[in-house]
């Protein structure tokens, strides 16, 4: 008698112990997970807390990266980075005016709003291997509006300029301009885009590299709409 009842509470410690382990992996899992795809979203001070932790799963969703390929064909050729890591913060009273409506990356005003200053973003990257950035894309919460460096179609129509600051040197003045060669460390850009609908609704980013692969980031906490709004306007949806 006393022998089974030792083997019962074996038994159930064991599963006991199963459990809150299984408990445990699963929380260390979305712990990272969102250490790595949630970035820190300020309403005024431009510092940027360092949250990197390397990865073994992809940040990106299958659910998003399909919604990822109807916003931006080419997303369908690119290869997540295993490693590295990518923190996206967002300066809420920027009155900054560095970029301005389409192939406009010097000061300028919306298209509708009129309004000159910028959406400002604090980019973080660490980086594992030597890279060269290809490009960066901005994705609004809102959709129709994206801003980036390249000229590529976003949700089918040319995006606004996304005009980029390192060390606060201006780093592109046109479309499709490679941002500069880097070796393993952490950086720190910031982002510049034409202020269109307001309030900010959230925002990810996507930092492409020339070997194909790419990091990302959120900020804001809502993900980027892959269905069209019911009006079907585009506020700074470029040109068709």
């Amino acid at each position: 008698m006393k022998k089974t009842v030792v083997v019962s509470l074996g038994l159930s410690a064991f599963l006991i112990l199963l459990l809150v382990g299984n408990l445990f992996l699963r929380w260390r899992h979305d712990y990272l997970d969102k250490q790595n795809t949630v970035g820190y979203c300020y309403d005024s001070q431009p510092t940027l807390i360092k949250a990197f932790n390397k990865r073994s799963v992809p940040i990106i969703k299958p659910k998003e990266r399909g919604q990822l390929m109807v916003i931006w064909r080419e997303f369908s050729q690119l290869k997540e980075l295993p490693q590295g890591g990518a923190v996206l913060g967002f300066v809420g009273d920027s009155l900054a005016d560095h970029s301005g409506i389409w192939n406009v990356f010097a000061p300028g005003k919306g298209n509708i709003n009129q309004d000159t200053a910028d959406w400002k973003w604090v980019l973080s990257l660490r980086l594992e291997d030597n890279k060269t950035i290809k490009s960066i894309l901005m994705f609004h919460g809102i959709y129709g509006e994206g801003w980036s460096t390249s000229s590529q179609k976003i949700y089918g129509v040319q995006p606004y300029p996304l005009v980029v600051f390192y060390q606060g040197r201006q780093l592109n003045s046109d479309y499709d301009q490679y941002l500069g060669d880097y070796y393993p460390g952490s950086y720190d850009f910031e982002l510049y885009g034409q202020k269109e609908s307001t309030p900010f609704a959230g925002s990810k980013v996507l930092v492409v590299f020339t070997d194909g692969t790419f990091l990302s980031a959120d900020v804001g906490g809502r993900k980027v709409n892959a269905e069209p709004d019911p009006a079907g306007k585009f506020d700074n949806g470029g040109v068709y």
